[in-house]
């Protein structure tokens, strides 16, 4: 009987016809550029018979197919579509490149939402991409100011610039938030991360995606990712490209740089160094910087590359205080120094496999120094006076962590599937104050990105984090995006797309909050990870011929387990997971386009938090019931842009509505009041080597705190 079936199987297997044509070739936009992650269907007589997704080299490709007319369709948001006939006869093997048109509102393609080049038009996810066209249009100096016009994000400056920068994504804390550098972590174990000393110098673009993305980066993107890409040097031209620029403004404010990119042969190579100081408006309010920043490529061979990353901050600030409160201090400062580096590889080994892997280090160091006692003072503001005097005094304190993180991803691609898997592992170490830890963790993710019916795209991945404080912990995430009307340039309405995300978001303790041996604010080793379980629904249309596009999300966050200090005995305390909030929201977004050089962006986004289980309940501003601390319930923005053949004209106005706040000093101040900020900017190209441009800001001359006291 075994043999008769194995004979059936060889005679059964012998009829099956095996055909070796096929259709393959590569897609690019029409500068030539290879587009990654494009949606291609082969069609027979209107019939769909498979799917594929261009990898990183926009390659594509159907196999074994029988002979016949076939279609190649492409239908990408941002691109015209494409239909393209292909007879095929036996024994071909034929090669058809597509370029695909460009429509008014382009496509753009996202690396940080999947750890995968995918068209923003595949996710499910709330994303935006910051261009460094953007950025040099607005004339942004540093990271934090590029990321003022992104819904859903709030970014707190504790006074002047070069201060403390914070950032709040959706309502989460400000240590919520993971922030990368092509790949490598910035945050501090724990995740706080201070942008007050991150340039704009070398980068080419920011991407920003909102929502819980620890399934694929672990502990600290418990409320989004942000990841910053460095330029790459151009192979347009083998004679180097060298840039400069100097700025001079108000309050003895200068800025200063130079550039150098270029390519030769395998090797590219981009390098920019930037200096920026300022006296600000306070005494001991000054502010300077250095920023040099490197990215070195190297194509090792026709299929590989070998890429190294390098950048240095080093920036030193005055810290007047509270000045709003009474006098400020004159001896107080602030030094921070960051630097990191990090080397990848990448392969492609096939079609449908590609690989890499990475080894980076991070390190930031901190450092607060008050040399002098200024001796007490009682605080006051707007006729009111605090209960109880304030004091100064002489202290240093000095944080410096490092991190080694090494991954690898294998991503593989399935006719309509792309499977990436991969795995982190993680060195922590460091000293805060008296505090000298290390720490250990793994990461292993998988992720599935597929179509469905071709217009269905779901994203789902898992997480298994083995963190060296908290143990073991497991961060789904799925997201889907449908095509419900596809549309073109030629009609009114466009495409309409509903979208949804689903995630588990963790965070690891910091440092203190695990290990600190001071019997005052003792450490805690059994701490669980702060957590948030989130979700959000969105819908994107485009009309108005595609020279309009809106788009609207909302979204529900619930925060637990969150840490906080509690006093267990007249002269100890210690940190528990006992606090639990909860932020949902409106974010709405409009783009348009109505001629080629001219751009309009706006957003507003609605926020509303509230506190469920208070983590001081005996402060009001922590009460059960209250809102969350400096989170505006109602922020907007307005930006154009404008570009002619010499000229450029840039506006952008951002709205910050009323916050809950207090001075902590006793003078019974609860909220900080909004504050409107208009930005001007304009350039004109004297020659294709030499451009003259002049930046406005706070037209309005407006005064306001981002936090109370600190003008």
């Amino acid at each position: 009987m075994f043999r008769f079936w194995m004979a059936s199987i060889a005679i059964l297997t012998l009829c099956i016809p095996v055909f070796s044509e096929s259709i393959s070739g590569r897609v690019t936009d029409p500068s030539a550029k290879p587009v990654s992650g494009v949606r291609l269907f082969l069609l027979q007589e209107e019939k769909s018979l498979a799917g594929n997704l261009t990898n990183e080299s926009g390659h594509y490709s159907f196999k074994d197919l029988a002979p016949g007319t076939y279609i190649v369709w492409v239908r990408e948001l941002g691109f015209q579509q494409e239909r393209i006939e292909v007879p095929l006869e036996s024994g071909q093997a034929l090669q058809r490149d597509i370029i695909l048109e460009l429509e008014l509102l382009e496509e753009q393609v996202i690396v940080t939402a999947t750890r995968t080049e995918t068209p923003t038009s595949l996710l499910g996810n709330s994303v935006t991409i910051i261009t460094a066209e953007e950025m040099e249009a607005q004339k942004a100096t540093n990271i934090a100011e590029a990321l003022r016009n992104v819904p859903g994000i709030n970014i707190l400056q504790i006074g002047g610039r070069g201060s403390l920068t914070t950032i709040f994504v959706r309502g989460g804390e400000s240590d919520y938030t993971k922030v990368l550098l092509d790949g490598i972590p910035l945050n501090q174990p724990g995740g706080s991360i201070d942008l007050s000393n991150l340039s704009t110098a070398n980068v080419e673009r920011i991407e920003v995606v909102r929502g819980p993305q620890s399934a694929l980066y672990g502990s600290d993107a418990i409320t989004g990712v942000i990841q910053i890409f460095t330029k790459k040097g151009s192979a347009e031209t083998a004679v180097p490209a060298l840039g400069f620029f100097l700025e001079g403004g108000t309050f003895d404010t200068f800025r200063g740089g130079a550039a150098l990119s270029g390519a030769f042969e395998r090797l590219s190579y981009s390098v920019e160094f930037q200096h920026f100081s300022t006296d600000n408006m306070d005494p001991n309010d000054f502010f300077h910087n250095n920023s040099v920043s490197t990215h070195i490529g190297v194509k090792t061979s026709e299929n590989s590359s070998l890429t190294f990353v390098g950048r240095s901050e080093r920036g030193r600030s005055g810290v007047p205080g509270p000045t709003a409160f009474g006098r400020p201090d004159l001896e107080e400062f602030y030094r921070k120094r960051d630097f990191l580096a990090g080397i990848t590889w990448n392969q492609r080994l096939s079609d449908a496999w590609q690989h890499r892997m990475s080894y980076s280090q991070s390190y930031v160091n901190q450092l607060s120094v008050d040399p002098v006692d200024s001796l007490k003072f009682r605080p006051e503001f707007e006729g009111k006076e605090a209960d109880f005097d304030s004091f100064d005094f002489e202290f240093s304190f000095l944080s410096a962590t490092r991190r080694h993180n090494v991954n690898y991803q294998s991503d593989f691609f399935l006719s309509t599937h792309l499977l990436s898997t991969g795995f982190d592992y993680e060195e922590e170490r460091g000293v805060v104050g008296e505090v000298r830890a290390d720490r250990t963790n793994f990461g292993y993710y998988v992720q599935d990105q597929f179509l469905l019916l071709q217009r269905l795209a779901i994203a789902g991945g898992l997480r298994l984090e083995d963190n060296g404080s908290f143990g073991f912990a497991a961060t789904p995430r799925v997201s889907m995006a449908y095509l419900l009307r596809s549309g073109g340039s030629d009609e009114f309405w466009g495409m309409t797309r509903p979208k949804f995300n689903f995630g588990l978001g963790i965070k690891e303790p910091t440092f203190i909050e695990s290990f600190s041996p001071n019997p005052f604010f003792k450490g805690n080793p059994e701490l669980e990870p702060e957590r948030t379980r989130s979700f959000e629904v969105g819908l994107e249309q485009t009309m108005a011929w595609n020279r309009l596009q809106m788009e609207v999300n909302f979204f529900h966050n619930h925060f637990e387990d969150q840490i906080a200090f509690q006093t267990v005995d007249f002269f100890e305390g210690s940190f528990f997971n006992i606090g639990e909030s909860r932020a949902w929201g409106v974010e709405h977004v409009v783009k348009a386009r109505p001629v080629e050089n001219l751009q309009l962006l706006g957003g507003y986004t609605y926020l509303n938090t509230k506190v469920l289980q208070s983590t001081n309940p005996f402060s009001p501003v922590f009460q059960e019931g209250s809102r969350l601390l400096l989170r505006p319930t109602h922020s907007g923005f307005l930006g154009l842009l404008w570009k002619s053949s010499r000229w450029t004209f840039n506006t952008n106005a951002t709205f910050i509505g009323n916050r809950a706040d207090s001075d902590f000093r006793g003078i019974g101040l609860a909220e900080v009041d909004g504050y409107t900020k208009w930005d001007l900017s304009g350039s004109y190209q004297i020659s294709p080597q030499v451009e003259l441009y002049v930046i406005l800001e706070n037209i309005l001359n407006q005064e306001y705190f981002e936090e109370i006291g600190f003008p």
